[in-house]
């Protein structure tokens, strides 16, 4: 399934675990509609109105859900004019579908195509770009908008294709992967590069944003995979937590060697399903480490493997990674397959 950057909608799980609500805008943006579909079909739909930013030449732009569910933000631009974009953000009630708007804004909009927005891993930080500039903002934080930060401007680079010429790259649409980044998709429907925030848990400049970071072998552009968040479970204690479904954590991590001291990794904790604690084992026999997502030096170049174990009060779940550091060009040798499945089609083809 593809979101086109005209049709913003997107699905988030209901509380009980088992159903969902389908999230989508009216045209310019004035109201949230939120559908229940269960196996018996859409038995439930609301509206949110009266959005304080909405703008009647709204034409384009993206829904997002937080990975937690319990937050909502939306931006919305006009296509090919400078009329203005706004982006909005509330909090989302899984039980009752219901949007609450907290906070939004209303930013330049460059001319051309771009309205991106995205969540966290962590559910603490939000992105939003305009196509040109791409925010970071703090939706932890009692004033949200206070907490804007500036992490990256579209710079000049241009990629040459032959009969069409010079193509450049802007943030037209952002999607959160199965691996804790951010990847950011063009508007240019000739276009042939992702970018790629790395850390989008870390505050500011930190998250480290790359342009055009990842080359497409084919053409795409203006959509982005609309994949809803499988990793989501109940909410736990809810009114709406009634079928007995438990979140049972299932244990995830990458890492990546420090581009300095390659002995040093950085982990990055990818669980999900409602993990309450970690515990590291890194197989170099030092102590295990409590700490969700750690630095780690090993002492020596080698082979080591590498598990984490999350647990809640359900069950406990461990993830093991051969890790072989100093002695190749790679650093596994023996890689655990991630779970994901791929859709056969990805983005628009040219």
């Amino acid at each position: 399934m593809q979101q086109d950057m005209h049709h913003a909608f997107t699905a988030v799980r209901h509380a009980n675990g088992r159903d969902w609500w389908l999230v989508t805008l009216t045209a310019g943006r004035q109201e949230v509609i939120t559908m229940l579909v269960t196996d018996q079909g859409i038995e439930k739909i609301n509206t949110t109105i009266n959005n304080p930013f909405a703008t009647d030449d709204a034409s384009l732009g993206q829904v997002v859900v937080s990975p937690l569910g319990d937050k909502i933000a939306w931006y919305s631009g006009e296509e090919w004019t400078e009329t203005g974009g706004n982006w909005v953000v509330g909090n989302f009630d899984r039980c009752n579908g219901l949007v609450t708007i907290l906070e939004g804004k209303v930013v330049p909009q460059p001319i051309g195509i771009g309205a991106a927005i995205a969540f966290s891993d962590n559910n603490q930080y939000l992105y939003i770009s305009n196509g040109k500039t791409l925010w970071q903002y703090d939706v932890k934080e009692d004033n949200i908008i206070s907490t804007e930060k500036t992490i990256a401007i579209v710079d000049t680079f241009t990629f040459y294709i032959p009969n069409w010429g010079p193509v450049g790259f802007n943030f037209c649409a952002m999607k959160l992967g199965p691996d804790g980044k951010i990847y950011i998709f063009p508007a240019n429907t000739q276009g042939r590069f992702l970018g790629v925030i790395d850390f989008p848990n870390e505050s500011g400049t930190d998250a480290q944003v790359r342009q055009h970071a990842v080359f497409i072998p084919v053409y795409f552009g203006r959509t982005v995979p609309n994949m809803p968040n499988y990793r989501l479970g109940p909410l736990d204690g809810s009114p709406c937590d009634t079928l007995g479904i438990d979140n049972h954590p299932i244990a995830k991590y990458r890492y990546e060697a420090d581009t300095i001291d390659h002995l040093r990794l950085r982990f990055t904790d990818l669980s999900y399903f409602r993990p309450e604690t970690w515990s590291w084992d890194f197989g170099d026999g030092t102590p295990r480490v409590s700490t969700q997502s750690p630095y780690h030096t090993f002492a020596q170049n080698g082979t080591y493997r590498v598990c984490l174990t999350v647990s809640n009060e359900n069950s406990s779940n461990t993830s093991c990674r051969t890790i072989t550091i100093g002695t190749s060009g790679s650093d596994d040798i023996a890689v655990t397959p991630a779970d994901i499945t791929f859709s056969p089609i990805l983005c628009r083809i040219i």
